[in-house]
């Protein structure tokens, strides 16, 4: 009636956006900081991927209750 569910996945689906956002910028970085010394070429390369998965797990480390 109120319609919370529907209120509650687009406040989530924002939230996760944001996340997900901040992780590419902070995966980003640490390829222009970091990238020549661990052969990162970019983001897209094998070790870029590997850059992001850890940008990830930190966030979904810091957003577990």
């Amino acid at each position: 009636m109120l319609h919370h569910i529907p209120k509650e996945l687009a406040g989530d689906a924002a939230g996760l956006f944001f996340v997900l956002w901040a992780c590419a910028g902070f995966a980003a970085w640490m390829v222009r900081r970091y990238g020549a010394r661990w052969g990162a070429v970019d983001l897209a390369s094998r070790t870029g991927f590997v850059m992001l998965l850890f940008a990830l797990s930190v966030a979904g480390f810091i957003t577990q209750p």
